[in-house]
C-alpha cells in the first residue's frame, strides 16, 4: 500500500489515479455499473480520508493499518450517511 511507504500524501494519490483510471468509457452495461459502483466507493473513501485527514495519518503509521483505518470509518460512519452507504461493504462488520 502506498501510504505505509509514502505517508498519508501517497495514499491519497493511490486513490486519486485509481479513480481517474476508472473514470473511463465501457463497451458493456454490465461494466459501467461495476466501474460506476467501484468509482463511487473510492470517491467517498477519497472524500472520507481527507475529512478525517490527521486520524488516516495516524492509521497509515499503524502495523495493522486497516484494523486501524476501520476503526476510523466505525467512530464516524453516522457522521454521514453517504459513508455508511458507500463504504459499509469495504469498512464495516458484513
Amino acid at each position: 500500500m502506498q501510504g505505509k511507504k509514502y505517508g498519508f500524501k501517497g495514499y491519497i494519490n493511490t486513490l486519486e489515479n485509481a479513480i481517474q483510471e476508472l473514470n473511463t468509457q465501457t463497451s458493456s452495461p454490465s461494466q459501467a455499473t461495476i466501474m460506476s459502483r467501484i468509482l463511487s466507493d473510492l470517491v467517498v473513501l477519497d472524500h472520507f480520508s481527507k475529512a478525517y485527514q490527521g486520524e488516516v495519518t495516524t492509521a497509515l503509521d499503524k502495523k495493522d493499518y486497516f484494523e486501524a483505518f476501520k476503526s476510523i470509518y466505525q467512530e464516524h460512519k453516522g457522521d454521514s450517511s453517504v459513508y455508511e452507504h458507500r463504504l459499509d461493504s469495504i469498512l464495516g462488520d458484513s
